[in-house]
């Protein structure tokens, strides 16, 4: 099965393999060994199971040879072919790896010479040594970390590219390496830089293609119960999820949209579950259980979401989840937030702790630089102040009417009047306090 699957880099590969490599002339002019051009002679002749056959008898030379035309010229086209041919064997023969893996030192040497390749000026050729160096990481039981930290540095400069096949190709190297699991944890410890241009894919609504590509890396990140725990929170990726699934038109789109959603409500339920109703996704999968879905795991999974999401809307209060929300310290307008009943009935508990939730609130307006969110806070103030009015002296002693006022020339329109509601509670209650 091929390592990757994108169209643009296949059709580079079949015309490297198609195209003749004059091995005779490269002898006589020492630009090869004729030892390494008569092993690579013999090898074009045969089948895929010939060679699978070959390999297997004997690994190591195939291993030699390979690394030897990589590090002893450097003509494009031999590159090039090289580069295939070490994607192919991998491919093809495990013997192959396992000669490659079974010495550190040999394996070391071979991700030295891949690396620099990664920055060749011909296109073909990092292209393809980006095909051979997923080919070895993929299957690396012990990936070296500084090979993939080298890695994630040259697939984060594809993945923002403005080619629609380097993006696509990005992503696919991503859905290929990770699943390591070693590689998967690296991944997300460098999530700030890893993560946002695969969120971007989603939320731009690409291609069927790079959507779904997009979409697997996120369901094999999402079996480390650390990133099933932190995804939303940091980079606001279950709305995103919902609305790619509302808008799903291939079924394969809306499988692994809720295939990640499971992983995420299993392996971190207080943190997820409630970020899903909030919005409003418990609706939603209960719509999608009317249609005919031709895959019953699908169909499982939304049974699944809907009984755990069930449970959860069972148990939790209003308060409850405004205090889920107040810890993410990314608030949004669920419906608790504009209901003067809620106001009415949970005002006092801002009291409570010495202030705690209230606390809690102000720094969010003083620290966010998220909009809504910020839109949310001074909503939430302006009701604060009517409920419970000395409320006011916490807003002086941590001098947050400035910055409330300064939201005001915000450039949103939502929190410039959100903000200029809250100034205006300010003032008119100013003397209650």
């Amino acid at each position: 099965m091929a390592v990757l699957t994108n169209p643009y880099l296949n059709e580079i590969c079949s015309n490297i393999r198609a195209r003749p490599v004059p091995w005779d002339g490269y002898i006589r002019t020492d630009v090869v060994s004729q030892a390494d051009a008569e092993l690579i002679k013999q090898i074009e002749k045969l089948s895929d199971e010939q060679k699978k056959a070959a390999v297997a008898a004997s690994p190591l030379p195939y291993v030699k040879t390979t690394a030897a035309l990589l590090t002893k010229t450097s003509r494009p086209d031999i590159l090039q072919y090289a580069l295939v041919l070490l994607s192919d064997l991998l491919d093809l023969s495990s013997d192959f790896s396992e000669a490659i893996y079974s010495s550190k030192s040999d394996k070391m040497e071979l991700y030295a010479v891949l690396l620099p390749l990664l920055d060749h000026s011909d296109e073909h050729v990092w292209l393809t040594c980006s095909l051979a160096t997923t080919a070895v990481l993929k299957d690396d039981p012990n990936p070296p970390k500084d090979v993939v930290e080298k890695f994630f540095s040259f697939n984060i400069s594809q993945s923002k590219s403005t080619d629609a096949n380097l993006k696509d190709l990005s992503v696919q190297i991503y859905g290929s390496i990770i699943q390591s699991q070693s590689i998967r944890e690296q991944l997300w410890a460098a999530s700030k830089s890893t993560i946002p241009p695969l969120i971007s894919f989603l939320s731009a609504q690409s291609s069927i293609q790079l959507t779904y590509h997009t979409l697997m890396v996120f369901w094999i990140l999402t079996f480390y119960p650390k990133a099933s725990a932190e995804l939303d929170e940091q980079f606001d990726i279950i709305p995103i999820l919902l609305r790619t699934l509302k808008s799903a038109i291939k079924e394969k789109i809306a499988r692994v949209c809720v295939a990640i959603l499971v992983n995420m409500i299993t392996l971190a339920p207080e943190k997820n579950q409630v970020v899903i109703l909030s919005h409003h996704g418990l609706t939603l999968l209960r719509s999608l259980m009317n249609r005919k879905w031709s895959d019953p795991e699908l169909q499982d999974d939304l049974e699944t979401l809907i009984a755990h999401l069930e449970i959860t809307e069972g148990e939790l209060s209003s308060f409850d989840e405004y205090k889920i929300e107040l810890d993410s310290g990314r608030l949004k307008w669920s419906p608790s937030h504009r209901s003067a009943e809620f106001w009415r009935s949970n005002a006092y508990k801002f009291k409570e702790q010495n202030w705690k939730y209230t606390h809690r609130l102000l720094e969010i307006i003083l620290t966010s630089d998220d909009s809504t969110t910020l839109a949310v806070a001074c909503n939430d103030i302006g009701f604060l102040i009517e409920q419970v009015p000395e409320v006011l002296r916490v807003i002086q002693q941590q001098n947050v009417k400035p910055r409330i006022m300064e939201l005001m020339t915000h450039n949103d329109t939502d929190l410039r009047y959100e903000a200029l509601k809250a100034t205006q509670n300010l003032m008119q209650n100013s003397l209650k306090a």
